[in-house]
């Protein structure tokens, strides 16, 4: 994994990572988003060429360039997903909102759409950069990882 649980910092950080039950969670979202991510901005091949290089113990210099490169659009495309996903909890009745203590909750659609848009533009200068070093890359253009949102979700 290129994302760790540790990289949800700033703008998109996510709460209790002292908890290791929280940890185990976003670690799911990781390991289920990360790889849809990478397949989307770099094309399978080249995603799984990049996991099989890092999973070496010294991996060549331009994959850890890459991987420094996807970090950060990848984090906050799994933040958009964790957020996505924590606005409601399904129960044996249908989807509810989860009640707070000692807070009032707020709507996180302006963070998700800032980390989505972010995500974005770090998209494409990934590609743009990318590009001039692997020549196998191929970008899936008419993914939503190269679309920007705004609040009335277009």
């Amino acid at each position: 994994m290129i994302v760790k649980a540790s990289d949800f910092q700033a703008e998109i950080s996510l709460g209790q990572l002292e908890h290791a039950d929280v940890i185990a969670v976003i670690d799911e979202f990781i390991e289920k988003y990360e790889p849809k991510y990478l397949s989307r901005l770099l094309g399978a091949t080249l995603a799984d060429e990049l996991a099989d290089a890092i999973s070496q113990p010294e991996p060549e210099e331009q994959w850890k360039n890459l991987a420094n490169m996807v970090k950060k659009p990848c984090a906050n495309y799994i933040y958009y997903w964790f957020q996505r996903d924590s606005v409601s909890a399904t129960s044996g009745s249908g989807e509810s909102e989860t009640e707070t203590e000692n807070a009032k909750r707020v709507s996180p659609i302006g963070k998700m759409i800032r980390a989505w848009n972010e995500m974005v533009d770090d998209s494409i200068s990934v590609t743009e950069w990318a590009g001039r070093y692997f020549p196998n890359m191929n970008p899936d253009y008419r993914s939503d990882i190269f679309k920007r949102i705004n609040q009335f979700g277009i």
